[in-house]
């Protein structure tokens, strides 16, 4: 009777955990992209003029294709050619401030997508 008491419990316990997991996103539950005007799948390039300024927006789904509300972050690794006008809003701003390549990151939950970024 104890082992079967003790049995329970534990199926109990994963059943539980299971289920307070189930909305932690992983790279396999989660579609991250990067929405922009001129942004290009294929080779990951993002193209824009020279001091202007564009919106992008981060496109996060679940595994079944479903727009889910994450917190996310925007990084440019060379900030003298460009900065986003919010680092952590899904919508941002991305102003040019000269010419040349750079990366630009979004982050959400541990799962990045990193895009190159090409001004002229």
């Amino acid at each position: 009777m104890k082992k079967v008491f003790l049995l329970s419990l534990f199926f109990i316990a994963v059943f539980f955990i299971g289920c307070a997991q189930k909305d932690k996103l992983t790279a396999n539950t989660m579609i991250l992209k990067i929405d922009a005007p001129g942004y290009s799948y294929s080779d990951h390039t993002l193209k824009m003029s020279a001091n202007s300024t564009i919106s992008v927006r981060a496109v996060i789904k679940n595994a079944a294709g479903k727009d889910i509300n994450k917190s996310v972050t925007w990084s440019v690794a060379d900030s003298s050619l460009a900065s986003f006008s919010s680092s952590n809003s899904k919508e941002t701003e991305l102003t040019s401030k000269g010419t040349g390549l750079t990366d630009i990151t979004l982050t959400c939950e541990g799962m990045q997508v990193t895009a190159t970024l090409q001004i002229s």
